[in-house]
């Protein structure tokens, strides 16, 4: 039986994005993804943040 804990969100960082990952994990309920390229472009997806919000 599955039961709702809360509402997930998953926001992709893309180019420049990713160069705020410290005010990101500012947020308790923040998890940063961060896929590991050497080089931030424009368009280019360079992680995911994910956050979790209780009920």
């Amino acid at each position: 039986d599955a039961a709702r804990l809360g509402r997930v969100e998953m926001r992709n960082l893309i180019g420049h994005d990713a160069d705020e990952w410290e005010q990101i994990l500012s947020d308790p309920g923040a998890h940063l993804h961060l896929y590991g390229k050497a080089e931030a472009r424009a368009g280019r997806k360079m992680g995911h943040v994910t956050r979790i919000f209780v009920d």
